[in-house]
């Protein structure tokens, strides 16, 4: 079955762009400074020596450097992921 590659983003993913950063602000998500102790999480013991496991992907929406706003990169990102690397 050929799956055809949509480039714009869907219009769920634009809703997302907007509200999704406005709910973290307004929930006050974004100012908790709880650090996870990935040590204790059983799961994560045998990946403390080498945490990442990167993967260079080329044709995605990429971030000026230096910008501070990932808005519009995270919802593309995830929709990436969502059809498949």
């Amino acid at each position: 079955m050929s799956r055809r590659r949509h480039f714009g983003p869907s219009s769920e993913i634009q809703k997302l762009v907007k509200i999704l950063p406005t709910y973290l602000d307004m929930s006050g998500f974004l100012d908790e400074k709880v650090r996870t102790d990935w040590s204790t999480i059983e799961a994560y013991w045998d990946k403390m020596g080498n945490p990442f496991d990167v993967q260079y992907v080329e044709g995605i929406a990429q971030q000026i450097i230096g910008s501070l706003d990932c808005g519009p990169f995270v919802p593309a990102y995830a929709e990436y992921l969502s059809d498949g690397l």
